[in-house]
């Protein structure tokens, strides 16, 4: 009796409230609609009509193991697509595209494939707000070019405080003066600056969204069917 004492104003835990439920448990697990396929629904389906029997009669609470496997596997499936794209993607953003990121009331991908549009997609927008939320080489550039032209260079970090953390100053700093050092021109400097922080940046980004991936996947992982039944109650 504890699935009618426990939902829905404890009504009955009939075919009606049952429907809600497999709906409810579904969106707990996935709220963006982006990773149960029509497939995976369609599949899901007939226990919209016997849930309530399989669980309050029976006690049989196969169904939720089944759909947070399926969950679990669409998880994988979306952490190997992102972190294939993350290593042989150059992600451009000179368009106007435009991202829904809020889905919780869109239909769910047709298939695995629309799936994968889907994540590609949440990817980009991951990948520009960690760009936009980083030290930009363009800005952090022009201000050592500016420097350099003053013939200040030891102000380079200074200069830089507010664009950089301290460490990431010094090192930028450090870089100018071991050119310097190399008597290379200031212009010449600056470009390879320009380019060595565009890479650093590419390589960090990549790091931060591969971790948040795993750190999410390997949650999951460590979930066994105790926890499972914890997001289905």
């Amino acid at each position: 009796r504890f699935m009618e004492q426990s939902h829905f104003n404890r009504r009955p835990f009939d075919e009606q409230v049952a429907s809600k439920f497999l709906d409810r448990y579904l969106d707990s697990l996935d709220p963006q609609h982006l990773f149960f396929t029509q497939a995976d629904l369609a599949e899901f389906e007939p226990y919209r009509v016997k849930l309530h029997i399989l669980t309050a009669e029976r006690g049989d609470a196969s169904a939720a193991r089944l759909i947070f496997n399926r969950f679990r596997e669409r998880l994988e499936q979306q952490v190997a697509y992102a972190t294939n794209l993350l290593h042989t993607e150059t992600f451009d953003f000179t368009g106007e595209d435009r991202f829904l990121l809020n889905r919780r009331k869109e239909a769910r991908p047709k298939d695995l494939e629309a799936a994968q549009r889907l994540w590609r997609e949440r990817l980009r927008y991951e990948y520009l707000q960690e760009k936009l939320g980083i030290g930009r080489p363009e800005v952090i550039a022009g201000i050592v070019e500016e420097k350099l032209k003053q013939q200040k260079p030891k102000e380079i970090a200074r200069a830089l405080h507010d664009k950089v953390s301290k460490e990431k100053a010094e090192e930028i700093r450090k870089f100018v003066q071991e050119r310097l050092g190399q008597k290379e021109q200031p212009d010449a400097i600056v470009r390879a600056l320009r380019a060595k922080l565009e890479k650093d940046n590419a390589e960090e980004i990549v790091k931060t969204i591969t971790r948040r991936y795993n750190r999410v996947l390997r949650t999951i992982r460590d979930y066994d069917n105790d926890d499972a039944l914890q997001v289905y109650l």
